[in-house]
């Protein structure tokens, strides 16, 4: 069965930007059009931040844990860093031309 569900902790939500939501919402509905899973019952991705990175458990819709996966935030602060910069240009352009050229390299940055 595919995945069912992403859930991003409350705590993440709440500091979040109306943008950033809209944004988190858009991801989200891409993932589970594309995701598979090779369990037969329905699945969660339950996504959090901590102090040390990102936190990813996969679940069933019982709660059974099937994996957990931290992401150091060391590891993507660089990635980040880059994409906020991007953000922050775009907020700033002069022009048609290059904010959509940079929204462009936001879209190969995010992906």
């Amino acid at each position: 069965m595919a995945l069912n569900a992403v859930h991003i902790d409350e705590r993440t939500l709440q500091r979040g930007s109306e943008a950033q939501r809209v944004e988190w919402d858009a991801i989200v509905r891409e993932l589970l059009s594309r995701a598979e899973s090779n369990i037969e019952e329905g699945a969660s991705l339950e996504v959090s931040v901590t102090e040390q990175g990102f936190v990813i458990v996969f679940q069933t819709d019982q709660e059974q844990v099937l994996g957990t996966r931290v992401i150091p935030h060391q590891l993507l602060s660089e990635h980040i860093a880059e994409y906020i910069d991007i953000v922050r240009q775009i907020a700033d352009a002069d022009s048609l031309n290059q904010m959509e050229a940079l929204d462009m390299a936001k879209k190969v940055t995010h992906d």
